[in-house]
């Protein structure tokens, strides 16, 4: 009998012991998970807001700009007699510095945005959709348009001003789209009450 006391306060102490043991190290990776989940987050609201600074003080104003240049020329170009001179198609570059996706691949890759909140991650999906459809769609359709006139491309200048007109058009609408998209997603309170006063982490992986 006496063995039996001595055993079973042991034994229950070492079962505790385990308990707490897988207890402890469930916790420690929960948090793990959240804390660079959380990072992953800061990022991409990081990246998100940069990106939009660059929608609204550059891409938008700089293709409007091309735009006002391009109905300005067709003018030119309808006037009777057109201009002697050639007309450059466009009057500044198309755009400077790209849109990012980096922290947004990069949370992709990790798998911590599943441990997000769900509308969230959602809805970032759509606006970097938003984003990269359309660049995709419409600069492309640019840039081979104006490499063709300069290799020369048998259109008339103003065909091909006209054709311009109609892409860069596209462009600021979508442009537009993405920006109210962004100002929508940028409002959200669970965003705007992330905290990242820390500097987001560059290795989300580690």
């Amino acid at each position: 009998m006496g063995k039996w006391q001595e055993w079973v306060p042991q034994s229950l102490l070492i079962c505790f012991s385990i308990l707490l043991a897988f207890w402890l190290d469930d916790w420690g990776e929960e948090r793990q998970i959240r804390d660079r989940t959380h990072v992953a987050l800061c990022n991409v609201k990081q990246e998100l807001q940069e990106n939009y600074v660059k929608l609204t003080e550059d891409y938008e104003p700089r293709h409007k700009g091309l735009l006002a240049y391009v109905d300005s020329t067709i003018e030119q170009l309808s006037a009777e007699p057109p201009p002697a001179e050639p007309i450059s198609m466009i009057d500044r570059p198309l755009f400077m510095e790209g849109l990012e996706d980096t922290a947004w691949d990069l949370a992709m890759e990790t798998g911590y945005l599943l441990h997000a909140d769900f509308t969230l991650a959602a809805e970032m999906s759509k606006v970097y959709g938003i984003q990269n459809e359309f660049i995709a769609m419409n600069i492309p359709r640019i840039l081979d348009l104006l490499y063709s006139r300069s290799a020369g491309i048998r259109e008339t200048d103003l065909e091909t001003q006209l054709s311009l007109r109609t892409l860069l058009a596209e462009l600021v609408s979508q442009e537009e789209y993405a920006i109210f998209r962004y100002e929508r997603f940028l409002a959200r309170s669970d965003l705007s009450e992330l905290a990242c006063e820390i500097e987001p982490e560059a290795d989300q992986g580690s």
